[in-house]
């Protein structure tokens, strides 16, 4: 996955580096708890029906990925291990086989996992951005060492931005970054 050249040159195999299990894990976990968008929808041609709800064509439908993502129902399960909703968790995602690997799995995820939108118009660069950020995370993890210099609590949500997308932290997180 991550090697070094004969001129000394970090190199990565992407695709195994997406396939690690873990990784995946944390990469989803990670959006369930910070991603606060909301998704659009306009039925243009006929109703949409959503479970009991019938939506009239040609009507704006708007929902909220909140619902969905820190719905206890849903992620407080023992199917996702019991733990609150609200708490970061990767093992959510993660299955153990009868031949004892590890296996990661977004089974059973379907219409509450939505941090790239859903079904047909699910976001077309899903894919391409979660290689860059698996990427650009294992290239500051293999080429730096970063402590983090607060406690928790610069590092909580802020809301300042619900609906727009990622929610960042409530201030500023120093931290401190040395190359290996």
């Amino acid at each position: 996955m991550i090697s070094r050249s004969t001129d000394g040159e970090v190199e990565f195999d992407t695709d195994a580096l997406v396939r690690q299990p873990l990784l995946q894990a944390v990469f989803i976990e990670t959006l369930r708890l910070r991603v606060h968008g909301f998704i659009l929808r306009y039925p243009s041609t006929s109703d949409l029906q959503v479970n009991e709800w019938t939506f009239p064509k040609k009507n704006i439908v708007l929902t909220c990925a909140t619902t969905a993502h820190l719905n206890p129902d849903i992620w407080s399960t023992a199917q996702w291990g019991s733990k609150p909703a609200n708490v970061f968790w990767p093992g959510r995602f993660l299955k153990h086989t009868r031949d004892g690997k590890v296996e990661f799995t977004l089974e059973g995820t379907e219409g509450s996992f939505v941090a790239f939108g859903g079904g047909v118009h699910a976001c077309p660069g899903r894919h391409f951005a979660k290689r860059e950020v698996l990427r650009t995370i294992a290239l500051l993890v293999t080429l730096f060492d970063v402590e983090v210099m607060d406690e928790r609590g610069a590092m909580e949500m802020s809301a300042v931005k619900f609906g727009f997308g990622l929610l960042g932290p409530t201030g500023k997180v120093p931290a401190r970054m040395r190359r290996r």
